[in-house]
This record gives structure tokens, C-alpha cells and sequence, in this order.
């Protein structure tokens, strides 16, 4: 990769697969450096770095000739890394301060209190006699790990913790009862585009994941008017307040005519692909025109009678990727079929109890149809 690339991009992060097929979508070319460096994102990009952490990305900036550049998942947790990096790379999207913004749970709450959006109380330490349920969460969170329910009774699928001292790493929410979904945003310093919405799967067991995990998508789900205004309004404030720009996501939870906002995802989000998928665009197109150009999309259009999905099948034991997997995996991988899958992992890869195997992704009719498809796929990977 050199200076002279015409419509390059850098993408860093956990995993840059989605979002450089995005990208390529777009017209640009790419390069990218993540933890997996899996065979699909070598397929698209012209240059792929496996790295083992985020803290190498600041040496590898210093090699890599100055370009665009943005990120997706987990660089949110680390505003300082961005910020050397945009030092001497042009960054295309949330800058580290409005990073620090969205991502300091007291600020993040005063913001919608001013605003009048819903946010469940938080606070950094309990009191001792507590009521309802609570959740401890990292401050530097990231697809629903180490989340723990705090309750002094324990009901099916909740875990009791002792509540404990202050500590910066970690705060306590209240918890809100209803249905996860997650939004997606383009937006310039000054106003969002709401791209749709799609309902989240968590903590599935047929996926393999642990209570809290992000386990994947379905969608585009279609809200009724007066809920859509209320998330095209969240999206609104944080273009304006926190000053976020291009692709940015909003984890909620809808309980009846409310939506409560539990996390700010602000970059390329793992949900995005579905909406992708649903109306026929290029999220990274529009990620792309409005960090450069300042330019919005109108509101895709999708179809009602379609339905994708996507759920991340975690490992139950530990696993060496070799030519029995890769078949597996492969028969998985024609998009003509009703079921494929993406982040196809290398050969030879090690696969530790907990991560990720692959995705899959599917579409059908309705979103229970797609639920029962990803399940299906799940087995049929693990059993062939």
C-alpha cells in the first residue's frame, strides 16, 4: 500500500471483514488489519495484518504510508489509540473525543437526561438494600462481555454476584425489561439518517454463547411510526450533542412504546450487514460521503415480505481449523444457497473454548424463519 492509492481505506478493529466487503462495494479499495485475518477478508483486501492486540496498531501506523482510515469493533474502548493513529492518518469517522463522549457512562447520561431520552439509572456503586435487577458492566465494553446480573434472588438464566466497592472498570445499570434491538446511523457533526433497526440475538446456547453475548441479528425490523421517531431522535442528539460522524449504532431495548438506549456503538457495527443485505446498499458508501463530502442518504426503503440474519457460532471446546472444518465450513459458503457463512477462519487456526468459529447468515420470509435457519445451520456445522 503506498501514498499514490487511489480510494484506499484502512480498516482496524476486532474483526474488518464486513465492512471491507462494504467497502469494496463502494468502489474503494482496502486494506486491514484485525485479530482474525480471516480467508473472506483476504478475498477483498488488498493487504491484510493479523494483529494480536489493539496496542500493535500504533506501531503498525507508524509503517503504513499516510491514508484514510477507520475502524470498527472494539477501537471505541480506546480513544488514545485512535488519536495516534489519526495523527498521522486521516480518519474517516467518530473522532477520539467524541469517543470519549459517548463512551463515559456519566456523561453519556447527562446528555439524554438533558435530551429526554430514556437511559436506565446508573450509578458505581450499589446501596445496600437494592431493588430490582441490576447489571455490572464493563466501561469498556464490547458484544456483551462480562456482563453480570446483580439481585439478591436468582431466577432461570440470571447469576448472582456480590455487589463490590467502587471500581472504575466497572459500573452498575438498572435493568429494563423488553426486547434487544440495535439501530444504525449515518450522520454528519449536525444531523443522522436512522438506517433501519434490527432485533439482536443474545446469549443463545444453540450459538454456543454465554448469558449477555452478542450472538447476532435479524432484520430489518419494521416499528411502528411514533417508536421509529423516538430512535430516529436518539439518533439526532448524538450527532449534534457528541458531535459522531459517518456509521455509528445504538444497542436498545424496546419495552411497548419506550426505547431505552443501553450502549453507543460508535463505528461499522456487526448489524449492519443485515441492513446491507435487506436494501440492496453500500453502509460504507454512505459512511464514506459523509466523513468526506458531508453528504446524507435518504432513508433506504426495505421490503417487507424479506427477513436476514446472522448469528456467530462460539466454540464449545478447543479447535484446530483443518481440512475437515474448512470442509464443513465450506459447504456453507455459496451465497446462491438459503444459508452461508463469513469470517472463515485460516487454516491452521486455534480456537479457544468461547470464540468465534464463523458466522452464519441467512434469509427467509419472516424473522422466525430465520431464527430457525440459523439454528439449523448451527447444528448442521457442528454435526456434519
Amino acid at each position: 500500500m503506498n501514498e499514490h492509492d487511489a480510494c484506499m481505506l484502512w480498516i482496524v478493529g476486532a474483526s474488518a471483514r464486513a465492512a471491507a466487503q462494504s467497502t469494496r462495494r463502494a468502489g474503494w479499495q482496502v486494506a486491514a488489519a484485525d485479530l482474525f485475518a480471516d480467508r473472506d477478508l483476504q478475498q477483498v483486501a488488498r493487504v491484510v495484518w493479523r494483529i494480536r492486540d489493539f496496542q500493535q496498531l500504533t506501531d503498525l501506523a507508524l509503517r503504513v504510508e499516510p491514508t484514510a482510515w477507520c475502524y470498527t469493533g472494539g477501537l471505541e474502548n480506546w480513544p488514545q489509540i485512535v488519536e495516534r493513529i489519526a495523527d498521522r492518518h486521516q480518519l474517516l469517522g467518530c473522532s477520539a473525543d467524541a469517543l470519549r463522549v459517548v463512551r463515559d457512562p456519566d456523561v453519556l447520561a447527562a446528555l439524554f437526561r438533558d435530551a429526554q431520552v430514556d437511559y436506565p439509572e446508573l450509578r458505581w456503586e450499589l446501596p445496600t438494600r437494592m431493588t430490582g435487577l441490576w447489571l455490572r458492566k464493563p466501561v469498556r465494553s464490547c458484544g456483551g462481555a462480562n456482563i453480570r446480573v446483580v439481585t439478591t434472588r436468582v431466577g432461570p438464566g440470571e447469576e448472582t454476584v456480590r455487589p463490590k466497592p467502587h471500581q472504575p472498570d466497572y459500573c452498575y445499570q438498572r435493568r429494563v425489561r423488553g426486547v434487544a434491538h440495535s439501530a444504525v446511523f449515518v450522520a454528519t457533526s449536525q444531523r443522522a439518517i436512522l438506517l433501519g433497526v434490527t432485533r439482536q440475538l443474545v446469549g443463545c446456547t444453540w450459538a454456543g454463547a454465554k448469558p449477555f453475548h452478542y450472538v447476532g441479528s435479524i432484520g430489518p425490523a419494521h416499528l411502528h411510526a411514533a417508536l421509529q421517531a423516538k430512535i430516529s431522535h436518539i439518533g439526532n442528539v448524538l450527532a449534534q450533542a457528541a458531535k459522531l460522524e459517518g456509521l455509528f449504532g445504538v444497542d436498545l431495548v424496546v419495552a411497548g412504546k419506550q426505547a431505552w438506549v443501553v450502549e453507543v456503538n460508535p463505528r461499522f457495527t456487526a448489524s449492519v450487514e443485515i441492513l446491507e443485505r435487506a436494501g440492496m446498499f453500500s453502509a460504507m458508501k454512505y459512511h464514506l460521503d459523509a466523513c468526506r463530502l458531508n453528504h446524507l442518504p435518504e432513508a433506504p426503503q426495505y421490503d417487507s415480505t424479506k427477513q436476514y440474519g446472522k448469528a456467530i457460532l462460539f466454540a464449545h471446546q478447543p479447535l484446530i481449523i483443518g481440512r475437515r472444518w474448512r470442509k464443513r465450513l465450506d459447504r456453507f459458503c455459496l451465497e446462491g444457497n438459503a444459508m452461508w457463512a463469513a469470517d472463515l477462519p485460516v487454516a491452521g487456526s486455534s480456537i479457544r473454548p468461547g470464540q468465534p468459529i464463523v458466522t452464519i447468515l441467512v434469509g427467509a420470509a419472516t424473522a422466525h424463519g430465520v431464527r430457525q435457519r440459523l439454528e439449523m445451520a448451527a447444528r448442521a456445522i457442528r454435526s456434519t
